[in-house]
């Protein structure tokens, strides 16, 4: 059965349209939210859409430290980058209703339980799929492991080769094409991994598109900041990976953050917490080596 759902689909931008170097972000409704209707069909769609609202607002607050200069002479990997990450993790978490008690330090261990350093620091980010390999071989029953891998591999096609497509065109034609052949099973209840998956890459290509392609467009003047599809697409995956990965090592975290009651219980928690904390890094990566706070000078 479908379920109509009136919700916070994606983030839509505007930030900033001057080029002053002072100018500062007086509060996330410089973030424009786009509610729509849409069908869901994904018993786990929810996950994505709550992922996407804590993300908006990570993206803001990172943004913000950006033109604070709090990541001035910071590098990464490194505990003054960790911090200001979990930083800005923590007050995005503040900010929405489904999680009651995060703080600073619960971030901070979030990020060291997934191992983010060494995920964005291997060579092709081999790291992160031998993490995402991992806890399927253990936790996953044969289908859910099969259809988890073959949505992220297709995805990691492109992290490591790129396309000649629009990048995130062709996410959502790998993502849409993934989501016939996933919804087209019968999964047990405890089968998870690649609905959960399927639900957070679906919501944070539309995400990211949106940012991309609008936000950091306007944002680098004079297109001083080109990232490749590779780059791009890092992004996506981290965020299916770290839900994943974040189901398992997360749902501890996503436990003593306290889902508020009636929302989201921790093993679910986890993969959301999971997908933000590693896309939310892999962006942040990318921030610190190509100086986002030169978009603004």
């Amino acid at each position: 059965m479908k379920v109509k759902l009136n919700l916070f689909a994606m983030l839509i931008i505007v930030l900033f349209t001057s080029s002053c170097s002072d100018e500062k972000i007086t509060s996330s409704e410089d973030f424009q939210g786009v509610y729509e209707t849409i069908y869901i069909t994904n018993p786990l769609d929810s996950l994505g859409i709550i992922h996407n609202e804590i993300l908006s607002e990570f993206v803001y607050n990172l943004e913000y430290s950006y033109l604070n200069d709090d990541f001035d002479g910071v590098t990464f990997p490194s505990n003054d980058f960790n911090t200001n990450i979990a930083s800005s993790l923590n007050k995005a978490y503040d900010s929405t209703s489904y999680f009651s008690s995060s703080t600073q330090q619960l971030q901070e261990d979030l990020l060291d339980s997934l191992d983010l350093d060494n995920w964005f620091s291997s060579a092709n980010y081999t790291a992160m799929f031998y993490d995402v390999e991992k806890i399927l071989k253990d936790y996953a029953s044969t289908q859910d492991s099969i259809f988890t891998i073959n949505l992220i591999n297709d995805i990691k096609d492109i992290i490591i080769s790129g396309t000649s497509n629009d990048v995130f065109d062709e996410l959502e034609t790998i993502v849409n094409s993934h989501e016939t052949l996933i919804l087209a099973e019968d999964w047990d209840s405890t089968e998870v991994f690649a609905l959960s998956a399927l639900a957070v890459a679906k919501h944070s290509t539309q995400f990211w598109k949106s940012f991309f392609n609008t936000h950091l467009a306007k944002m680098s003047k004079n297109n001083k900041v080109q990232y490749s599809n590779g780059d791009k697409a890092l992004v996506v995956g981290a965020d299916a990976a770290g839900a994943v990965v974040g189901s398992i090592k997360g749902a501890i975290i996503g436990s003593v953050v306290s889902p508020v009651a009636g929302t989201i219980g921790g093993y679910f928690a986890g993969k959301i917490v999971g997908g933000v904390s590693a896309s939310s890094t892999a962006i942040a990566v990318l921030a610190v080596r190509d100086l986002w706070a030169d978009l603004f000078d």
